[in-house]
């Protein structure tokens, strides 16, 4: 029995150690995105920077050609066009057209971007600290020790099976989660990035209110995609940062607590 403990116990430790692996390569790229992100901000994304001066030309060319539109519509008497109502935003677009970018980098998603860095530095998460449950809380040993019923060889086979298997679950479970976040942090990057190009043909859709494609109009459409993965990051950092906090700070019962007890503190967090 005491030849199966050490066993066991060693098979736990190198899981251990291969969670803290996996743990320390999701957080680097967990950090690799939110760099990303902030250089996004900082208009330091030199293929964004291209694209946008690429659709911003085609776009101020729109401008002409809704001018256009707007005269013959006026001089044809065209019904259901109001050119009073036309013209103003055909100005107010074509100012806001050329800030557009500056107004959104700066203004809008570095200040939420900076928020996200808040909550990711509070967290102290690194390889090293975070999430140590998985590996140093005891997860197997309570899984162990509630087993009943049996003993003998036959029982600390048992539990020693029990301790593997839920050590290299809740690794496997916690590796899993913080990769989807990266993943996620990724997708944000690549879908601000595409949006923040797209800005000057949204500016110019706007001019013209009852255009309308798949979804509703042109510019609603952008504005909701846009606010919806700008505001991704801070949220999901924030129950990131209640996480790892939790998990530090010792939310989880001790290893010699009841194990539905023990289950349903890592479950919550």
């Amino acid at each position: 029995e005491i030849l199966i403990d050490a066993i066991a116990g060693l098979i736990n430790s190198l899981i251990g150690w291969i969670a803290k692996l996996f743990f320390w390569l999701a957080n680097l790229l967990i950090v690799t995105a939110l760099n990303l992100n902030n250089d996004l901000a900082l208009g330091k994304e030199s293929i964004v920077n291209a694209g946008h001066k690429i659709v911003l030309g085609i776009a101020n060319m729109g401008f002409i050609v809704a001018l256009a539109v707007i005269a013959f519509a006026t001089m044809l008497r065209w019904e259901g066009f109001n050119y009073k109502r036309a013209l103003p935003r055909v100005i107010i677009a074509a100012l806001l057209i050329n800030f557009g970018f500056f107004i959104v980098t700066h203004w809008l998603i570095s200040p939420v971007n900076q928020i996200t860095e808040a909550f990711h530095a509070s967290s102290n998460f690194d390889s090293a600290n975070s999430f140590a449950f998985f590996n140093d809380a005891g997860f197997g040993k309570v899984a162990g020790e509630n087993i009943g019923g049996v003993s003998g060889v036959v029982g600390t086979v048992a539990k020693s099976i029990a301790s593997i298997l839920f050590t290299a679950l809740f690794s496997f479970l916690g590796f899993l989660t913080l990769m989807a976040f990266a993943a996620m942090l990724f997708v944000r990057y690549i879908a601000l990035s595409i949006l923040i190009i797209l800005l000057p043909i949204a500016w110019l859709t706007w001019i013209f209110p009852n255009l309308k494609i798949p979804g509703g109009h042109p510019w609603t459409v952008w504005w909701e995609n846009f606010t919806r993965w700008l505001l991704f990051a801070p949220f999901a950092m924030f129950f990131f940062y209640l996480a790892v906090g939790l998990a530090n700070k010792g939310f989880i019962p001790p290893d010699n607590a009841n194990f539905g007890e023990y289950l349903g503190g890592v479950i919550l967090i």
